[in-house]
């Protein structure tokens, strides 16, 4: 039977949504599964919270493929105007014989520039794609329809931004729920419950009201 999923964090980690053919390919039968080496620039080095990054590049070795972590901060002293191909942060990117380049942000706008990012992305030979598991706010949507144009794909889970785009490389991709170690919770009686809401307090009045009335 074939996957019920082109690729899925059901059975190894989490991922849901919608991938185009032949990007993270699961084998069925008797198929031959090519395993990619992924070259994933991201912030894996947070220290007070977790880390998305942590979990997919957990999610994408469970699937067999090879990760290559790039922390963003490798670039915290990068002088956003100057790109040079041979500094080490560049060939670090360049010389992992890589069969694709994933990121979020990119570094941009906490370490680097978007021209910057733009030069990285152009002088990389690999299918190139950013999953950007944030809202779209107004202040990033310039940076994701610019970004755009140097990209096979880009995933986003924001699929207002995408309905209101007609690019024909963006893609609905949500975030899921991994199989990795949960036993390190603490139970408490008082959050036992059958619905449980996370998430800004300011909005708990709005969100307890849409429960009564359901």
């Amino acid at each position: 039977m074939p996957h019920p999923h082109k690729l899925c964090y059901p059975c190894q980690g989490s991922f849901i949504g919608n991938i185009p053919d032949g990007l993270f390919p699961i084998a069925s039968g008797n198929e031959r599964l090519k395993f990619m080496k992924i070259l994933y620039l991201g912030s894996f080095n947070k220290s007070l919270t977790d880390s998305t990054e942590k979990h997919i590049k957990y999610a994408l070795e469970q699937l067999g493929h090879q990760v290559v972590a790039v922390d963003e901060d490798r670039f915290k002293n990068f002088n956003s105007n100057e790109f040079n191909e041979n500094r080490a942060d560049i060939e670090l990117l360049n010389n992992n014989d890589a069969d694709l380049f994933l990121f979020h942000k990119g570094a941009v706008g906490d370490y680097i520039g978007l021209d910057l990012l733009v030069k990285i992305l152009t002088y990389l030979t690999c299918p190139k794609v950013c999953w950007y598991f944030d809202k779209v706010f107004p202040d990033r949507e310039e940076y994701i329809e610019y970004v755009s144009a140097y990209l096979n794909y880009v995933f986003l889970t924001d699929e207002t931004f995408i309905k209101r785009h007609k690019f024909n490389n963006l893609y609905p991709l949500r975030q899921g729920i991994g199989n990795e170690d949960t036993s390190l919770g603490k139970y408490r009686e008082e959050y036992d419950c059958d619905v449980a809401f996370m998430g800004n307090p300011s909005l708990q009045g709005f969100t307890s009201k849409i429960w009564r009335e359901i």
